[in-house]
């Protein structure tokens, strides 16, 4: 039998493969199983900086963000309160830059967040 930790690994790694699976059922159904939003990916990236690559489902960024994560964040963890190193680009500055404006817009009616023009 597994330790509680161990567990948690489980679910954490399940949540980190479907972020790049590219589908969000998935993704909610992991962070439903505890799954923290919270973990880094890939050294200091956020799962919601990860989902927001070009690639990815535009669902997954939103489950991300319904979870608690800030699209906003960049260089440090604030969603959650630690203030860890994170990567310097914030979803948002992914969603802009690749045109996903619709993702732009969900964000910006979710949360009041500007979006500024270049």
């Amino acid at each position: 039998m597994g330790s509680r930790f161990d567990d948690a690994m489980k679910k954490q790694a399940a949540l980190n493969c479907d972020l790049f699976s590219s589908d969000a059922a998935t993704v909610k159904a992991a962070l439903q199983d505890g799954a923290s939003p919270f973990c880094r990916k890939d050294g200091d990236w956020t799962p919601l900086q990860t989902a927001a690559l070009p690639d990815r489902d535009d669902e997954i960024c939103k489950c991300l963000v319904l979870a608690g994560l800030d699209p906003t964040e960049k260089d440090v963890m604030t969603s959650d309160g630690s203030r860890r190193k994170i990567f310097s680009k914030s979803a948002m500055e992914f969603a802009k830059e690749k045109g996903k404006m619709r993702l732009l817009e969900w964000y910006q009616a979710k949360g009041g967040i500007k979006i500024q023009s270049t």
